[in-house]
């Protein structure tokens, strides 16, 4: 596997913690707030785990923008 794969996998991981960070913060709330009616407080923490997933999904695109085309792999095409 080339360098820029693996980067590529290496984000899709890390964004898949996170992702799965927030479900489980999301259930946590909306079982707190089943329970005892607290939970409501936990805005702040999933507005910071939404900003981490939206900085990898760019990073994941810069990634993919980055690997040349199929042409370019085979020579059709140049890069500029």
């Amino acid at each position: 596997m080339d360098d820029k794969n693996q980067h590529l996998e290496d984000l899709q991981e890390f964004r898949a913690i996170y992702v799965s960070e927030r479900r489980n913060q999301i259930r946590t709330a909306l079982d707190l707030r089943k329970s005892n009616g607290d939970g409501g407080m936990w805005g702040q923490q999933l507005k910071a785990l939404q900003e981490i997933i939206e900085a990898v999904d760019r990073a994941i695109a810069d990634e993919q923008d980055a690997e040349p085309s199929v042409y370019e792999k085979r020579g059709l095409r140049t890069i500029d």
